[in-house]
Formats: structure tokens, sequence, C-alpha cells
């Protein structure tokens, strides 16, 4: 808090109603030595020459935009053109995609920001993969820039580490995009043309010893609109 004026060894610190000052932030003397101040207190009363203050903000524009979703009841998109744009205007729709504008969605930092979710596996607490890449999947096969933030399913469909979504090469003939677009594998399918698991299912994610077939999928970007 603000330490009183009439104190006179700083602006804030961790005691500011006491003549104590550590953890001092402003200070306006040396203490402990004669090129120290008031650092934080453990077993030891502990005097540093270098002081950081951080705060973590939050944009009041910054969002997470829903880009993609697919659940099967309403069947499977026709080709890989109408997985990057469909029903644009019904984020509520059975077939929704938006990927078309996805270059426009990179946040302050140049990257991607991704939630890749499944609502029906409500056995995990967070049924959702979140990480950073800064390759485009809409462009790119190759993945780029991956940082995981929050990964529930580790594992990518040929049994290597998750490492984000890639473009899938049109020789495939499965989908859009997915977790390994070099391979036939396509889990994490993002725009799929056939079913696969069932009747009405296509690939969620990959966890070892078990292949998760889904119905519905949704992807997010957070970045603020321009």
């Amino acid at each position: 808090g603000l330490s009183p004026p009439s104190f006179s060894v700083n602006l804030i610190d961790d005691a500011p109603s006491s003549s104590w000052w550590y953890n001092s932030i402003g200070s306006l003397r040396y203490h402990g030595g004669s090129d120290t101040i008031p650092g934080p207190v453990g077993n030891i009363y502990n005097h540093v020459k270098k002081t950081e203050l951080y705060v973590e903000y939050t944009h009041p524009r910054l969002i997470w935009k829903k880009v993609f979703s697919h659940d099967t009841a309403g069947g499977l998109f026709t080709n890989t053109e109408e997985a990057k744009k469909k029903n644009i205007y019904d984020e509520d729709a059975d077939l929704f995609s938006v990927l078309y504008n996805l270059q426009s969605m990179r946040n302050d930092d140049g990257v991607f920001h991704f939630k890749l979710c499944y609502p029906e596996l409500t056995q995990y607490t967070i049924p959702c993969n979140e990480w950073i890449q800064s390759s485009n999947p809409l462009l790119e096969s190759a993945v780029t820039g991956y940082a995981g933030i929050s990964v529930t399913w580790t594992q990518n469909g040929i049994g290597g580490p998750f490492q984000g979504l890639g473009l899938s090469p049109p020789s495939f003939s499965f989908n859009l995009i997915d977790d390994a677009p070099n391979h036939p594998n396509w889990f994490n399918s993002i725009g799929s043309l056939t079913y696969w698991g069932g009747s009405d299912t296509i690939p969620g994610p990959n966890e070892p010893g078990v292949t998760l077939a889904v119905k519905k999928t949704e992807l997010y970007v957070r970045y603020i609109p321009r």
C-alpha cells in the first residue's frame, strides 16, 4: 500500500502503516548496503539492487471469437471451400465457418491464440486444447511457433505431442485442417468431408489408448477486433 509521506523512505511497500518498508517501490534512500534497497522478507531480510513490478491487463475489447463449429446433426461439409466459409452470420448453425477471415485475427504479438473444444466430452474437466501458433492453419501445413497454454489432450493423431493445427493436403481428401496434416491420420479434424468412427461421427482428439469420435467440434480465436 501507499507509504505515508511522514516516513519519507519510499512510495509503496508491504507494511505501509509501519516504519518497515520491505518490498519497496519507489525507494528514496538505500537500505542494507551502499547500493541496495529493501526486497522481500523470508527467513532473512533481503536487500536487492533491482525491483520490477508488473500488472496483468486484459484489453476491454479482447474476445474469444468462434471461427468454426461442426455439429454432425447437420451433416458434413461438401468441400474444403465450404469449410472455409459457411453460414457466416449464424454462429449457432450446425455448419459454421469464418475461417476464410482467419488471417485478420492474429493477436497483438502477431500469432494465433486458439482454443479447440469438444462440448460433448463432459468426462474431461476442460474439454478443450488452448495454445498459440504463428502459422496460419488455413494456409500452411507446417506448424510453427507452437506454445501450449492449457492442453487436455497432449497427443496428436500419430502418437506424437500435440503441437497445433495445419492445412491437410488435398490429396488426403478427408478434411480441411487437422493435427498431423502431413499424415493420413486426421484427428482434431476441422472441416470434415467424411464420417469416421461411426455413422455420424468425425475424428476428435487422440489420447493414449483412446481415439475419440465426436459429433461436435468448436474452434475459437482470442484477439482484439480492429
